[in-house]
């Protein structure tokens, strides 16, 4: 009986796994085959061919991934420090009280379409419309306070001993948060940065 419940759970988890995979696996297929065989009904298979990634890349796309690479780069490497701080501020000093957290977690509630006119008058007053600049400063609107959150609950379950033991062996608070609660927090602020990524 204990076999047989085994089994059917390795069976069970092998179709989910599946079903997971298939979207990837046709996309992967649609990707490889010649356009007249990737949209066929009912569907075929044929000779495997490259054309269609030459013909992506002498389009406009290399240009726009770059610009989405470089936008996505630099709003995770300005945004995760501020992050920290803010995070870890809120977290062990109860910096603004709830009256901080609620803003912080408001931000995420407006719809961003709602900001479009306003950051558009401003990015035109600036001279930052239509360039990297602005849509890096856009994106850090609405990255830097979701990140803060985040790091806010992983800096709550830090353990505060550590940062004890360091101000007990002479550390300042700002020398035991940059020594010991930074690198000890690579994980969140991994998570953190990954989420920060993908959303900008």
């Amino acid at each position: 009986m204990d076999l047989l419940m085994r089994t059917l759970g390795h069976i069970l988890l092998w179709g989910f796994s599946l079903a997971f995979l298939l979207p990837l696996l046709w996309t992967l297929r649609s990707a490889l085959l010649p356009e007249g065989l990737a949209y066929a009904l009912p569907p075929a298979f044929g000779p495997l061919t490259l054309e269609n990634f030459a013909l992506l890349l002498k389009g406009p796309f290399g240009r726009a991934f770059w610009n989405s690479l470089t936008v996505a780069s630099l709003v995770v490497l300005l945004g995760l420090p501020l992050a920290a701080g803010l995070g870890y501020a809120m977290a062990r000093y109860r910096l603004g009280g709830h009256g901080l957290r609620f803003v912080v977690l408001a931000t995420q509630m407006i719809p961003p379409i709602v900001l479009a006119l306003p950051f558009f008058a401003l990015f035109r007053s600036l001279d930052l419309a239509g360039s990297l600049g602005g849509l890096v400063l856009a994106y850090l609107a609405f990255v830097l306070p979701f990140m803060a959150w985040l790091l806010m609950g992983f800096f709550q379950n830090f353990p505060r001993e550590l940062e004890e033991a360091a101000l007990v062996d002479g550390a300042s608070p700002y020398l035991a948060f940059l020594r010991v609660v930074l690198p000890l927090s690579l994980p969140g602020l991994f998570a953190a940065g990954v989420m920060g990524f993908l959303i900008s």
